[in-house]
Formats: C-alpha cells, structure tokens, sequence
C-alpha cells in the first residue's frame, strides 16, 4: 500500500528545479572556463620570475667563476627551455637546463637597435624569428654585453593568454626587474 501511495505522489520534476540545476551547471562552466584563464596568468607570470632568478644567478656565476657563464633561451616542441652554459677553455658546455612551465605561451625580446624578434624554433611570416635569446655579462662589473650573434637585448617579454609581463634589462648593471 505504501508503494502505490508514493507513486501517486511522484509527478516528476517541476520547470523551476529544472532551471534551477541548469544555472548549477551554468555556475560551473562560468568558474572552469575563469580558471583556465588564471591558470594563463599563473603560467606567465611564473616564466618571466624564473627568467629574472635565473638571469640575477648566472650574472652572479659569471662575475665570481674563473669561466664566462650565459643564459640561453630557447624553444624546442612547443615547450620553452632555460640553459645555462659555461665557457671552458673556449668551448660552450650546457651545464643545466630547465624546461618553462609556459603552456600556450610566446617569449620575444627587444634588442638595443629596437627590433622585436620572437624566440621560436619555426618561421612565422611578418615576424623577425630567433632560434634562441642569449644574455651574456661582462666578467668584470656584470654588464650586459653584446651577444655572440651581436645583440644586445633590452627587455624580454613573456605572453600567455593575453597576458604579457616584460622584464626590463638594465644594461649597466646586469640586472632584470619585471613590469
């Protein structure tokens, strides 16, 4: 007797608890598709710290160590690297590398004359290409110098998801800070 009276009583679900469960998943969307976003930013913002750190620690190297220390930047299979490599007795030797948690992202660079290049490992027409972003400092005062393609680089910008950091490189004194 009990079974038949619930089913008498069960008429199913009303339009405002069905629209209440589609503005549920309305709500849930909306957050994911915020989150990815954030997660852009994160991505950007954690790229362009670990280049300064690491910039501030090779001019360090290069000052203090008996061999001439560089920062190589680079892009292989999408992802972005960070390399480290030590002149011993005129030869380059990577001693580390490190990939940039940098999804979906781009890394260019401005050099001194006021040319932007894109550090990319295929052509993009319209855009000068560079295979890769070398910083080189002074042994001396850790200046930045002229590069072994002959570039001195300004700043270097880091982009994901329409969100860009630069990270201004003063010349004089090997430093980097992030706008």
């Amino acid at each position: 007797m009990k079974r038949a009276t619930f089913l008498k009583n069960n008429r199913g679900f009303t339009l405002i608890e069905l629209l209440i469960v589609m503005v549920i998943i309305a709500l849930f969307l909306v957050g994911t598709v915020l989150g990815v976003g954030v997660l852009g930013y994160g991505n950007a913002k954690s790229a362009a710290s670990r280049i300064r750190a690491v910039s501030d620690n090779v001019r360090i190297q290069n000052m203090t160590k008996k061999e001439g220390c560089y920062l190589v930047i680079y892009k292989e299979d999408k992802d972005y690297f960070l390399r480290i490599e030590t002149e011993r007795d005129g030869t380059r030797v990577v001693t580390s590398t490190e990939r940039l948690d940098l999804r979906k992202g781009n890394i260019s660079f401005q050099s001194s004359d006021g040319n932007r290049y894109l550090v990319s490992d295929i052509l993009v027409d319209g855009v000068n290409v560079s295979e890769k972003l070398e910083l080189t400092y002074a042994k001396d005062t850790g200046k930045f110098v002229r590069n072994s393609m002959g570039i001195l680089i300004k700043n270097i910008t880091v982009e994901c998801n329409d969100i860009s950091y630069r990270i201004n490189l003063v010349e004089a004194t090997g430093k980097a800070y992030i706008d």
